[in-house]
């Protein structure tokens, strides 16, 4: 089956996860067993219901999970050949670029730093980065997908321009073939070094976030969504993805859909292997892709955790195995016992669980920093609420 077949057939099932939207409490929209179409919207963010969330494929609502407090686990879905009609309602003349994105279920597209999550529905940011450069090694091409979609492309860029007074940076990596679009407040930023593939250091290098000064970032593939969004009217949950295992070399690329079930694409594992989605191991073990991964592989298990916790061995990979320069060991010390002024100051606000998962995988101690880092944010944010 190509990659096209496989986008237009709906015969993936696809899940909206609470790993990807930290601390979100969700009003349905639907149940259990409704029938929906890609674009229609799933649920809201119950404190800001201005942010909605849409469905990635025609399908049968299967299940809506919640996790403590009423958070959001997961909203899966099962494909179905169902006669619900998807959404292509056009931009209104008076409705701003802001409130369509919201209404239409793009708004989650963006990733605000610090602290993660979508942005609040009125805040301002002081930038906006765009990560146009392959996420992994084996992640695919932005160059190559971009082909043929640059009128997309282009209208997606002006619309975000419109969400700031601030700058627009583009990344790219030296030798990417993408032309930038000509935009007033648009920056183009071209690097090689390795650590130049996440948007930790991207934001880091272009436009550093901080409580005051928040930065936005998107990948490229939902700035197309986007243009293809405003173009039609219609959602666009399609998304090129590598698939990585160690029978396929080099990783083949499919069309998928959002939130696309990784064991109908990778199969199942086989005892000694789990999925993972993302670039290992800054990604996660997940059934399902990631909001904002592009890659998935079948890799061998992790080691396991030790029973109590080990000391903290100060392994020279640790130093190089964050996106950006930080004193990795002191912050990997403080994370580990719960310290957030601390963390803070070693850098802490400048990442994310997808940026400090590495650790996890080297550290002999067996912590799991990204939920360590999750803690100290979530209470950072809340000292400064």
């Amino acid at each position: 089956m190509t990659a096209t077949d496989i986008a237009a057939s709906n015969t993936i099932a696809a899940a909206l996860l609470g790993a990807d939207y930290p601390n979100l409490r969700i009003r349905p929209e639907v149940q259990e067993g409704d029938n929906v179409a890609p674009g229609q919207i799933l649920f809201r963010d119950a404190k800001y219901p201005e942010i909605a969330f849409a469905a990635p494929i025609q399908g049968r609502v299967t299940s809506i999970r919640l996790a403590a407090r009423r958070m959001l686990s997961a909203v899966t879905l099962a494909p179905a050949d169902a006669s619900v009609v998807a959404p292509d309602d056009r931009i209104g003349p008076d409705q701003s670029i802001r409130d369509y994105l919201l209404a239409r279920g793009m708004w989650p597209a963006f990733v605000s730093r610090p602290f993660g999550g979508p942005p609040h529905p009125d805040a301002k940011t002081a930038a906006i980065v765009v990560s146009a450069v392959p996420s992994s090694r084996v992640a695919p091409d932005p160059g190559d997908v971009l082909r043929g979609q640059s009128d997309a492309f282009t209208r997606g860029m002006e619309a975000i321009a419109e969400l700031t007074d601030g700058s627009v940076h583009l990344c790219l990596a030296n030798t990417s073939r993408i032309d930038a679009p000509a935009l007033p407040r648009l920056q183009v930023h071209r690097r090689s070094e390795r650590r130049w593939s996440s948007p930790a250091a991207q934001v880091a290098r272009v436009a550093p976030a901080s409580p005051g000064r928040a930065t936005w970032t998107i990948g490229y593939q939902d700035v197309v969504a986007i243009g293809h969004l405003l173009e039609t009217g219609r959602y666009d949950p399609v998304r090129r993805v590598a698939l990585w295992s160690d029978t396929t070399r080099p990783a083949p690329t499919l069309n998928v859909p959002l939130g696309a079930d990784l064991s109908q694409l990778l199969g199942q594992p086989g005892p000694e292997h789990q999925i993972w989605s993302g670039a290992a191991p800054s990604g996660r073990v997940s059934a399902f892709l990631g909001r904002h991964h592009l890659d998935a592989s079948v890799v061998a298990h992790a080691r396991p955790a030790p029973k109590k916790p080990h000391p903290i061995i100060p392994l020279a990979g640790l130093g190089r195995a964050l996106p950006i320069r930080l004193p990795a060991i002191p912050l990997m010390r403080s994370l580990a016992v719960g310290d957030a002024e601390t963390s803070a100051r070693l850098g802490c606000l400048q990442l994310l669980e997808d940026d400090i998962a590495p650790l996890t995988a080297i550290c002999t101690s067996g912590t799991d920093y990204a939920r360590r880092l999750r803690d100290v944010l979530d209470r950072l944010r809340s000292d400064l609420s």
